[in-house]
C-alpha cells in the first residue's frame, strides 16, 4: 500500500520549504488532485474492498477490488477502474468495470450505472460514497440477478440455477454450498 500524508503534514511540509501547494514537478496541484489526496486520506473502506494504485504518483487513475461476501456474487472479485478528471469534485469520476460481470447495473463494455455516478452526482460526494455505492449493487441485486438468471438459463434450455449461471457468466469459481437454493 502506498503511504498517504495527509493535507495538513503535505502544508506544513510545503510551508517549511518555503513553496506554495504543488504537484509533483514543481506545478501547483489542481482542485481535482488535491480533493482526491483529501477523500483517499479519510477514505473508510469496508472489509470486502481494497484500493491499489498502478502508479504511486498518480492518485487520479486507480483500482477498486471487490469481494463480495454474500449473496449471487460471493467468492468473485470484480475490479473496477477509477479515472479522476480535473472537473473533480464538480464532475463525477469515470468508472469502469473490468470484470466481466452478470449484473443489470454493469453493461457488458463495464460501464456502470449508478446514479451517483451520473445525474445524481453532487460535489459534496466523496470517493467513499462511490465505493459503497458499488458495494451495494452486489448486495441489492440479488432479486433481478436471479430474475435475469432465470430467463437467461430459460431460455438456452438449461436446467442451471441463477446462481449456477451467474457463477458461470462472471468466469470465476463459484462456490456454491448445497444449502443454496435460489430458484
Amino acid at each position: 500500500m502506498i503511504k498517504l500524508f495527509s493535507l495538513k503534514q503535505q502544508k506544513k511540509d510545503e510551508e517549511s520549504a518555503g513553496g506554495n501547494r504543488t504537484g509533483a514537478g514543481g506545478k501547483k496541484a489542481s482542485a481535482a488532485q488535491l480533493r482526491i489526496q483529501k477523500d483517499i486520506n479519510e477514505l473508510n473502506l469496508p472489509k470486502t474492498c481494497e484500493i491499489n494504485f498502478p502508479d504511486d504518483d498518480d492518485l487520479l487513475n486507480f483500482r477498486l477490488i471487490i469481494s463480495p461476501d454474500e449473496g449471487f456474487y460471493k467468492g468473485g472479485k470484480f475490479v473496477f477502474s477509477f479515472k479522476v478528471g480535473q472537473g473533480y469534485p464538480h464532475d463525477p469520476p469515470k468508472v469502469k468495470c473490468e470484470t466481466m460481470v452478470y449484473h443489470p447495473n454493469i453493461d457488458l463494455e463495464g460501464n456502470v450505472c449508478l446514479n451517483i455516478l451520473r445525474e445524481d452526482w453532487k460535489p459534496v460526494l466523496t470517493i467513499n460514497s462511490i465505493i459503497y455505492g458499488l458495494q451495494y449493487l452486489f448486495l441489492v441485486s440479488s432479486f433481478f440477478t436471479q430474475r435475469l438468471a432465470f430467463v437467461y438459463g430459460s431460455s438456452s434450455n438449461s436446467q442451471k440455477t441463477p446462481t449456477q449461471t451467474v457463477a458461470e457468466f462472471r468466469g470465476v469459481r463459484a462456490v456454491l454450498t448445497k444449502n443454496q437454493n435460489h430458484n
